[in-house]
């Protein structure tokens, strides 16, 4: 992880303790509101530094501004810990596309994995009653063989690929 990745992981987890701990605080009012504004402005405030720029430079309508503009409004209605939430799962999202790409490593890990399981399911057959399904590959891809209902010594047999309905 970058130092960047650090300092959001730091924040996210300040956020969240902190989220934790005013939910059992019985508290109201203006002290609420107070007490609401450290995680939210903890999580959540570079991107109100963003917001406030973009506007500034006549840019407003992008994702930083919308999630200023949401999570000001529930402020504004009295959500607070809403408030706080929208902007804590935005900033986890932000967090992990950020961390995504250092990731690309494990791809071929993945795809090896995926492949020694297409091959020790190929051929693989299961019986339920009149329900026979023998996992194939169809044009590359893992797939079914899938048979029902025997009529009169014939069975609908159906091709299917990963992903499709059965009917």
């Amino acid at each position: 992880m970058t130092k960047k990745q650090k300092k959001m992981l730091k924040r996210i987890l300040i956020a969240s303790v902190l989220m934790v701990v005013l939910a059992f605080l019985p508290v109201t009012g203006l002290l609420k509101f107070a007490l609401y504004m450290v995680p939210y402005l903890v999580i959540g405030h570079d991107i109100l530094r963003k917001a406030f720029l973009g506007v500034k430079n006549k840019q407003m309508f992008d994702e930083s501004f919308l999630m200023a503009l949401a999570t000001v409004g529930a402020l504004a209605l009295g959500e607070y810990g809403e408030a706080v939430f929208v902007m804590l799962f935005y900033q986890v999202g932000e967090f992990f596309q950020d961390l995504a790409p250092g990731l690309a490593f494990l791809r071929p890990l993945n795809s090896f994995l995926y492949h020694i399981a297409v091959r020790a399911a190929e051929g693989t057959a299961v019986d339920h009653g009149d329900l026979h399904i023998t996992l194939t590959k169809i044009g590359g891809s893992l797939g079914a063989l899938v048979s029902t209902g025997q009529t009169v010594g014939h069975s609908n047999v159906q091709n299917l690929i990963f992903g499709e309905l059965l009917i």
